[in-house]
């Protein structure tokens, strides 16, 4: 019941909370990692928000490091914890959400096959290795489809 009742008021707290979304999203920058092992992506959902699968990331802290902050977010959100110089940057975008918008830092790093990983407990409701074959335009966020745009033509 947990499961389908967590994303449920994720939902309705996004919609609820837009207000505020917009106001903190538009203040610093944010990262995201696209992590890639054996033809599948890491992806995670985030209890606030619409139930799409994307990239592990999230906001900096006060004077971090965009390199840090993504692994330090990769390491909360997924258990996965890799080395600074793993991470290739792969370019500065800005995404945009039902009216929300956010800039963000986004990393690339290649693994030889998928890691274990376990799920942050409060802030994400899943974490997987998702075949990139089988994506579909509608279950994945735009900045994930723009991470891979990138990747491809690195």
């Amino acid at each position: 019941m947990r499961k389908k009742v967590w994303p449920q008021l994720g939902k309705l707290t996004f919609w609820l909370g837009w207000p505020a979304l917009w106001v903190y999203l538009r203040i610093g920058w944010r990262t995201r990692i696209l992590v890639v092992a054996d033809g599948k992506l890491l992806l995670v959902k985030s209890w606030l928000g619409t139930s799409q699968w994307g990239l592990p990331g999230g906001g900096l802290h006060a004077k971090e490091e965009p390199v840090a902050g993504a692994l330090r977010e990769l390491k909360e959100e997924t258990s996965l914890k890799l080395n600074p110089d793993q991470l290739k940057f792969l370019y500065k975008g800005k995404a945009h959400h039902h009216g929300l918008g956010f800039r963000y830092w986004c990393y690339v790093v290649e693994l030889p096959k998928p890691l274990p990983i376990r799920k942050q407990q409060l802030e994400i409701t899943n974490v997987a290795w998702r075949p990139i074959a089988n994506l579909a335009e509608d279950s994945v966020t735009g900045e994930t489809w723009a991470a891979l745009a990138a990747w491809k033509q690195s």
